[in-house]
């Protein structure tokens, strides 16, 4: 739980968020359950 309340600091560029999003759009998890 501490490494994921660590992550509450983090900050990422808009080209680091660029690349994540290119590699998991936002819309990937789509389904029937969500």
């Amino acid at each position: 739980m501490d490494e994921n309340l660590g992550a509450l600091s983090l900050t990422l560029s808009p080209q680091e968020l660029a690349a994540i999003e290119a590699v998991f759009p936002h819309d990937a998890a789509a389904g029937p359950r969500y």
